[in-house]
């Protein structure tokens, strides 16, 4: 079965943070055509952080483009999702009835089509607890060995920006960073 992969769930399949081992595990992988940009983006950030050297942020992005694209002698590694109008006008929708950013929304469209195309691509690997919230409303189950963190409050209400800047930490929104668990479903 396909697992559509939003950028967050993709860079894992990349740069060694929480969640890695778990995505690459995954077989067959779905992503918005939006990754082309998100993907790459998400290394040059760890970059400008200090988080990761230009030439490994080089390295991440270019072995990044060879999957989405292929190469003479490797098919792409995703199926990659066009952004239609039909799924902007479906992340118009998600914006407002689950309160996600436009980036996020377009993921979730995506999703959501993968789903009306092949009913068996029915799991979402994300990293965003918002956009998880949001996946599972529209009937989407979290992939199964895909790490997922939550913080230890368990008042956390599902769409409250983060106060640490927005990042898309896994504290839940809570602007906690320390006490994360590994949750495994």
């Amino acid at each position: 079965m396909t697992v559509f992969a939003d950028s967050s769930a993709v860079v894992k399949l990349y740069a060694d943070e929480a969640g890695h081992e778990e995505m690459r595990s995954l077989g067959p992988v779905a992503v918005a055509q939006l990754a082309r940009v998100e993907v790459p983006s998400a290394f040059w950030r760890k970059c400008r952080l200090g988080e990761l050297a230009a030439e490994h942020a080089q390295v991440l992005a270019g072995a990044f483009e060879e999957d989405f694209y292929g190469t003479d002698q490797e098919v792409p590694r995703f199926a990659v999702i066009a952004t239609t109008v039909s799924i902007l006008d479906d992340a118009a929708r998600l914006c407002a009835v689950h309160g996600l950013g436009a980036y996020d929304a377009v993921q979730l469209a995506a999703a959501l089509a993968v789903r009306q195309a092949d009913p068996q691509c029915s799991s979402m690997a994300a990293f965003d607890m918002s956009l998880r919230v949001a996946a599972a409303a529209e009937g989407l189950e979290r992939a199964r060995r895909v790490l997922a963190l939550q913080s230890l409050d368990a008042d956390w209400v599902g769409g409250r920006r983060c106060r640490c800047g927005g990042r898309r930490c896994g504290c839940g929104g809570l602007g906690r960073h320390e006490g994360l668990v590994p949750l495994v479903e």
